[in-house]
């Protein structure tokens, strides 16, 4: 009995310690995706390290490396596409004059912009309050 008693905190300090290890990694993960102005690299690292670390990670470490990998996945796709509208657009105001048109791209760019940061900040969030991504 004694025996028992002995080896489950130590296996609650070791799940505690793996658990706290996978926050630290989300946390620098995220610190990654916001960093994205500053070094545009950024996000590919964290890319890498939320596929690497998933795989071993408790679930809600899990969760938000699936957060981290879908925004990165969704906001590239969505780059590319408005890349392609923009040089759309570009090409129309060369040839018909209207300035005004590349707005629409822009006001699009900011938009995903705004989408990221909300998901890399509310994922944050949950994270330091201990909740999975959802």
């Amino acid at each position: 009995m004694d025996q028992t008693s002995q080896a489950s905190p130590a296996h609650d300090a070791t799940t505690d310690q793996a658990a706290s290890g996978d926050r630290k990694v989300c946390i620098v993960s995220y610190a990654l995706m916001l960093a994205t102005p500053l070094l545009g690299i950024t996000p590919l690292i964290a890319l890498i390290v939320s596929y690497v670390s998933r795989g071993n990670a408790e679930p809600i470490a899990k969760s938000h490396h699936g957060n981290i990998i879908k925004t990165f996945w969704l906001g590239l796709l969505l780059s590319i596409v408005l890349a392609v509208i923009y040089g759309a657009f570009m090409v129309a105001m060369l040839t018909t004059g209207a300035f005004g048109i590349t707005l629409i791209a822009w006001i699009g760019a900011m938009a995903l912009t705004v989408w990221v940061y909300i998901r890399m900040i509310k994922g944050l969030l949950r994270l330091l309050k201990d909740q999975p991504w959802v």
